[in-house]
């Protein structure tokens, strides 16, 4: 996997793409473009990578991304059924500044800059817009641009909303960059089960332990290990939900040795021990 700019096929005059997914897994690489996306997950779960944020979706999962904010929607290996979404894909640039400017559309240039790092919403309102865009994709180009306003004035208003990516996050908008992240992210995808060393990481982008660890930090906002620790508890959050492996098991399968540093890395990035996360989740 090595794609990093994805071109989003606009055509001339056209202001936006909204389809509708249904596929065996998500298969779009870390990648990004130009282009604002409006992500609705119908059917589907896995872990949703934005920036430098790794979080679990679910169903009825909504994200809104700003321009060049690298992401990737990743299914588990052992996922039974399809993946289903709406997606939607829109140029800023279909507001015109001076309408962006006008006090009108104060919450909606508000809710764009927040966008910059990936903006998730609350389930009752990812449920409204969800319908929303399931009555626009088969609609007329009109009713799909005064569907989409109305969606992000929704969207604007909204007090629940929260951002994703760490504020100061640095967008790998070149080719050079994107290349190289996407390389450390394969790599840790591939082996974060395993004892993970620095030394082989940087060799593969040719740099030092140190060198890599400062140009990882400075990208990403977070250190490689804090990294690796949140794709490793992402993938142990959803073998506690779907499976019914113990807590041993669960914690080998993700990459730690003993349980007390995995309860605490666990507790740490989600709040809850992996026994309370399962109880929460599954019951």
């Amino acid at each position: 996997m090595k794609a990093i700019f994805e071109k989003v096929d606009l055509e001339e005059g056209q202001s936006l793409i909204i389809r509708a997914l249904n596929l065996p897994e998500f298969d779009a690489p870390w990648h990004f473009h130009p282009e604002m996306e409006l992500t609705y997950i119908i059917k589907s779960r896995g872990t949703r990578f934005v920036g430098n944020s790794i979080e679990e979706f679910v169903e009825n999962d909504l994200v809104l991304l700003g321009s060049n904010l690298p992401h990737i929607w990743q299914n588990p290996s052992n996922q039974s059924g399809r993946s289903e979404a709406i997606v939607v894909h829109f140029s800023e640039g279909m507001l015109n500044n001076s309408l962006l400017s006008s006090p009108e559309f104060a919450t909606i240039r508000q809710l764009f800059e927040k966008a910059s790092y990936g903006v998730a919403f609350p389930l009752e309102l990812s449920k409204r817009v969800g319908q929303k865009l399931a009555h626009m994709v088969n609609a007329d180009p009109f009713s799909k641009v005064l569907g989409l306003m109305e969606t992000l004035q929704l969207l604007a208003t909204s007090n629940e909303a929260r951002t994703l990516a760490s504020v100061g996050y640095a967008h790998h908008t070149t080719a050079k960059d994107a290349e190289k992240m996407t390389i450390v992210f394969e790599y840790v995808r591939q082996h974060f089960s395993e004892v993970i060393r620095l030394d082989p990481v940087a060799n593969l982008l040719h740099q030092t332990p140190q060198a890599f660890c400062r140009y990882f930090k400075k990208r990403a906002k977070k250190t490689f290990i804090e990294f690796v620790n949140e794709f490793r508890i992402g993938h142990a959050s959803r073998l506690l939900i779907d499976t019914e492996l113990s807590i041993t098991e669960v914690c080998l399968q993700s990459g730690y040795s003993t349980i007390p540093h995995f309860n605490k890395q666990f507790k740490r990035i989600t709040g809850l021990s992996p026994t309370g996360f399962r109880k929460k989740h599954v019951g």
